[in-house]
């Protein structure tokens, strides 16, 4: 028994030595998800690349339990002055993309006033000159957007979108011209609206000030083509975790070159309105979906307060996997034969920051005798340790 220790260990080391490093380069992830993240604790405003400078008086980061009742939690509330005009905040993200979700919680403050006609914020791809641009169809190679917003006098939030094959063609200059609302209840196709798809599945719920929301949006770019028929480009969003979309076939670009590229959180009045705006928390911009249930993520993450440990190890039956991350975010962990290549997802779902266990047993993953790795990723980072098991 001493001489076939003996022999394990040896091995159990000499793996070590030869194939930890094929583990780092087969499973180390290409990149994050995570595009960009804020939960307004950065201490200041320099994150965001508006061109003001964002002023208290309309943007004002401030102290508040946020959507998870949290002690000396941060958030940004948007007020506009009297009359038309409008606050926001802006992120030209770091890179361009074909596909993007965005996550964010927002709560009306109590006394908003739904019946004032306002604009709200979302996705947009196209050069930073042309961001805010109404009125005009875009020709698919300038720009296309979608933002989630309250219809007017209604309390419903539905898309407003402007893009290559919405429905109205602003070729009169003189002529009313806005963009499309998605999904669009007041009109079944008597005038615009004529694709059953971009009609209402589910009715959008009335929104209430005084309580945050979870919101959620997606847009898929689709394939660059050069008509409407041909058209696959998808939106989506969700309440709450409830879905409302996807609202497809959608024409949104004619070039590749054409990409989601920034980020815009806005409240705009057209006209009188309360002096109560709107809060925003927990800003998520991703290439997968995020869900509602990250608590925090900072908009700058480093993995050296990422922990792992497994115990006991080496063992026979058993082993308790434990990690430790100072902010939340997607986990996976996944194990490894010796030679790197991948076994099996053990988790992936999205945790709160702290320290969680799992239960590691080799009879349900039939896992023999041998040395194999435990990789934990999260937010980008990772993190591995290899186990042995002695049956």
């Amino acid at each position: 028994m001493k001489i076939q220790l003996h022999y394990i260990t040896y091995l159990f080391v000499l793996s070590l030595l030869l194939f930890y490093p094929l583990l780092n380069i087969q499973a180390q992830p290409n990149d994050s998800t995570i595009v960009f993240t804020s939960g307004f604790e950065e201490g200041n405003k320099d994150i965001w690349d508006d061109y003001d400078d964002n002023a208290d008086e309309t943007n004002l980061q401030m102290l508040d339990p946020g959507p998870f009742g949290k002690q000396g939690n941060h958030v940004m509330r948007l007020r506009v002055p009297p009359g038309r005009g409008g606050a926001d905040i802006v992120k030209v993200l770091p890179g361009t993309y074909d596909k993007l979700y965005l996550r964010w919680y927002q709560k009306w403050e109590t006394g908003y006033d739904f019946n004032a006609k306002n604009h709200g914020g979302g996705l947009y791809a196209g050069p930073r000159y042309l961001l805010g641009r109404s009125d005009v169809r875009p020709n698919g190679t300038d720009l296309f957007c979608a933002y989630l917003e309250p219809l007017d006098k209604v309390k419903r939030l539905n898309f407003y979108a402007y893009y290559r094959g919405m429905y109205m063609d602003c070729v009169d200059p003189n002529g009313m011209c806005w963009g499309d609302h998605f999904p669009c209840w007041f009109d079944e196709g008597e005038h615009i609206c004529t694709k059953p798809e971009h009609r209402e599945s589910i009715m959008p719920p009335l929104m209430e000030t005084g309580r945050w929301y979870c919101l959620e949006m997606t847009i898929d770019a689709g394939t660059p083509v050069q008509n409407d028929a041909d058209a696959d480009g998808s939106m989506n969003f969700w309440i709450d975790g409830v879905e409302y979309g996807p609202f497809e076939h959608l024409w949104l670009r004619s070039t590749a070159a054409l990409k989601l590229n920034i980020l815009w959180l806005e409240l705009f009045h057209h006209e009188a309105h309360s002096v109560e705006g709107i809060m925003l928390d927990e800003i998520v911009v991703a290439t997968e979906r995020i869900g509602c249930g990250i608590t925090e993520v900072p908009s700058s993450y480093s993995g050296r307060d990422l922990k792992l440990s497994i115990s006991p190890n080496p063992f026979s039956e058993s082993s308790v996997i434990s990690w430790q991350s100072a902010v939340g975010g997607r986990v996976r962990i996944e194990i490894y034969n010796s030679i790197g290549n991948k076994i099996t997802t053990l988790v992936d779902e999205y945790m709160d920051a702290g320290k969680h266990n799992f239960l590691l047993s080799i009879n349900n993953y039939q896992l023999a005798d041998g040395v194999y790795y435990i990789q934990l990723i999260s937010n980008g980072e990772s993190i591995a340790k290899p186990i042995c098991i002695l049956k």
